[in-house]
């Protein structure tokens, strides 16, 4: 993946919400992007594993080429702070992103509002959903998990799930706050679909919105609710 190689992001208006999904390319050798801080190139060749270095190295060019295209800067020269609960955000930036990733896929969520939360989890089979469910669900959310048929708990957890942790992620607690005191509902919700939990004061000023994930994934963006006007989710066909 080279500098410029990339065509121009769409236009971000000021309530979109862009969403960028992509995958990690299956070459195991691939030289580390030149859109990378050196620090960044230091941290990935640490990974033993031919496949952790990849990816690791296909979601910070990939993250970097996205908010530099958008920013019409020097995808090596962003510079990211965190904040008190490890937030990441650009120095001096007009863009707030957030970004997720499950195995070699990536997501990447871009506005000019002034937070969003992006989380994607892939299905994975040896979790103990049930066991899960009771440290991240609220009292509510537990009491309708148990009234679901068997069959129905793995896919709802993940669901579940993924509202979670876009909604602490668009605030920027991450794991900080008690993913239990919160209330998202697991009921199914259409594709696209944008909605605040009810009853839930704490998730007043924020939506959720679905998103379209491949089979055996779940994927949800959380963004403030007022000035939330449109999402698109454009796939990337090249990986790094």
């Amino acid at each position: 993946m080279k500098p410029g190689s990339r065509p121009d992001p769409p236009d971000l208006a000021a309530g979109d919400v862009h969403v960028w999904w992509s995958r990690a390319n299956s070459a195991q050798d691939l030289p580390p992007s030149e859109s990378l801080s050196a620090a960044e190139r230091e941290r990935g060749a640490r990974f033993h594993r031919d496949r952790d270095r990849r990816r690791f190295f296909h979601r910070r060019a990939e993250l970097r080429e996205r908010l530099a295209a958008y920013l019409d800067a020097d995808a090596a020269a962003l510079e990211f702070a965190l904040g008190p609960h490890g937030k990441p955000s650009i120095v001096g930036a007009s863009v707030a992103f957030n970004l997720s990733h499950s195995d070699d896929d990536v997501v990447i969520a871009v506005t000019r509002l002034p937070s969003v939360g992006i989380d994607l989890q892939s299905h994975q089979l040896q979790t103990d959903v049930e066991r899960m469910a009771r440290q991240v669900f609220s009292p509510t959310e537990l009491d309708a998990f148990a009234q679901l048929p068997d069959d129905e708990h793995f896919p709802a957890f993940f669901r579940i799930w993924t509202r979670k942790e876009a909604a602490l992620k668009q605030w920027g607690d991450g794991l900080a706050r008690d993913p239990r005191t919160l209330t998202v509902g697991l009921e199914p919700r259409a594709i696209g679909e944008r909605w605040t939990p009810s009853d839930e004061p704490d998730l007043a000023s924020l939506a959720l919105e679905t998103l379209d994930a491949p089979n055996g994934m779940s994927a949800c963006v959380a963004a403030p609710r007022e000035a939330w006007t449109s999402t698109r989710v454009v796939r990337s066909s090249t990986g790094c």
